[in-house]
């Protein structure tokens, strides 16, 4: 099994990619803290994680989240190598969302009402009722 759950807060702002494809990726910096106890006394430690969405959740990512926001996310852990400009091969584990929820007040509420449009909205006219017996035949 390969699940992961964690809640922590944005170390920084989202990085958001399209792809030539139309692929979208939005790479998310999560600390999670854990406490424990040691000799009777609390400790915390941090634990940086990245965290990669992609196509809708990667755009609700970018539109949403800013750093300091507090987050919980569900994923799989995920392996990558690459070569870095040098030609040596490098490689990360990271979290491959799966969900996410908001849990800091202010991204719930910026969830809740997006921005606002940029052309302002027309009134909705309501029709006219016509009443049978006003109708000449």
């Amino acid at each position: 099994m390969n699940n992961v759950n964690l809640i922590g807060n944005l170390t920084r702002d989202v990085e958001f990619k399209t792809f030539s494809s139309g692929a979208m990726v939005a790479k998310i910096g999560l600390a999670v803290n854990r406490k424990y106890k040691k000799g009777g006394e609390t400790s915390e430690e941090v634990c940086f994680v990245e965290v990669q969405a992609w196509g809708k959740q990667a755009q609700l990512a970018r539109d949403y989240l800013k750093k300091g926001n507090k987050i919980a996310v569900t994923g799989s852990l995920r392996y990558e190598t690459w070569l870095d400009n040098e030609g040596k091969t490098r490689a990360k584990h990271f979290v491959g969302l799966e969900r996410m929820q908001f849990l800091t007040s202010a991204t719930m509420q910026a969830a809740k009402s997006p921005q606002k449009p940029t052309k302002p909205i027309e009134p909705v006219i309501e029709p006219e009722l016509v009443y049978h017996d006003e109708i000449p035949f």
